[in-house]
């Protein structure tokens, strides 16, 4: 079943979600959330195939730097994305999938071939 595979995929059993103790239909509404704000099946996908990618990149992909910042700290918020910020010059942003993100970048592009 696709819910406890979700469930047991990105959170684990018996896990802390957003801080809380939540239920499995708590999470897999908050994963449907996550999916539906615009920009961030975008940046899942482009994540999932490039590994790291830049956050101009990410802006020009999605197409507004509103949308993509949303989108963005709503998926650090959850722990699916990671934020590094590179020692060259103009201090580039770089934005990689955790282990939680690519199983639900996974899950998603399952979701996306139904």
């Amino acid at each position: 079943m696709l819910r406890h595979r979700v469930f047991d995929s990105v959170c684990g059993t018996n896990t802390i979600w957003s801080g809380r103790q939540a239920s499995l239909e708590t999470i897999i509404l908050d994963l449907f959330e996550l999916l539906a704000l615009r920009g961030t099946a975008k940046v899942l996908r482009e994540l999932r195939q490039k590994q790291r990618m830049m956050y101009s990149n990410l802006v020009r992909i999605v197409g507004h730097s509103t949308t993509t910042t949303r989108a963005l700290n709503a998926m650090m918020e959850l722990g699916l994305i990671q934020k590094e910020v590179l020692n060259e010059k103009y201090r580039p942003v770089v934005y990689s999938l955790t282990v939680k993100g690519r199983k639900l970048a996974d899950i998603a592009s399952e979701l996306e071939n139904l």
